[in-house]
């Protein structure tokens, strides 16, 4: 199984985060989808009164940027809760 594992680092990029940090925020241009390799983060929206909404909680197996698609920027925060290793996907 490790091999396999190698394998697919030479195809994908990975991104590490520690906690507190952003995998993308609101507004930023959206050029990758990305999928939680490990960790957990929250993705959150603001209200008009600048109030934050929690959207999810996105944890190992998810995929996350997909609100970028549509509009070319991101709608929502992306931010990691533990140590994450995300996998990039180049859109």
């Amino acid at each position: 199984m490790r091999v396999q594992d190698e394998t697919l680092e030479a195809f994908f990029q990975h991104r590490k985060l520690k906690p507190g940090e952003h995998a993308y925020d609101i507004g930023q241009a959206f050029e990758a989808l990305y999928v939680v390799n490990a960790g957990y983060l929250k993705t959150v929206m603001f209200d008009s009164e600048g109030n934050e909404r929690v959207v999810s909680f996105p944890m190992k197996g998810d995929l996350l940027g997909s609100d970028g698609i549509c509009a070319d920027h991101h709608a929502s925060d992306a931010l990691a809760l533990s140590d994450c290793d995300l996998i990039v996907i180049p859109f």
